[in-house]
């Protein structure tokens, strides 16, 4: 199921149709009876880092905080 969950989100993240903020965080995972789903997203700020890796937070936060012109 893991593999079929990231391959659910990489479709949603490559489709040009799908507007998304330059960072946000994605929680994903099964819905028994139905499979992978994006549960919800959050704001950067919002978000925990729940078992990533620490740089990769790091990473988003950077994203959320460079101000648009």
């Amino acid at each position: 199921m893991a593999a079929a969950t990231k391959r659910l989100v990489d479709r949603l993240l490559a489709d040009p149709r799908v507007e998304l903020p330059a960072a946000l965080v994605l929680d994903a995972g099964v819905i028994r009876g139905i499979g992978p789903a994006v549960v919800e997203t959050n704001e950067a700020s919002g978000a925990g880092i729940y078992g990533c890796d620490p740089r990769d937070v790091l990473e988003v936060l950077r994203a959320a905080t460079i101000a648009n012109t």
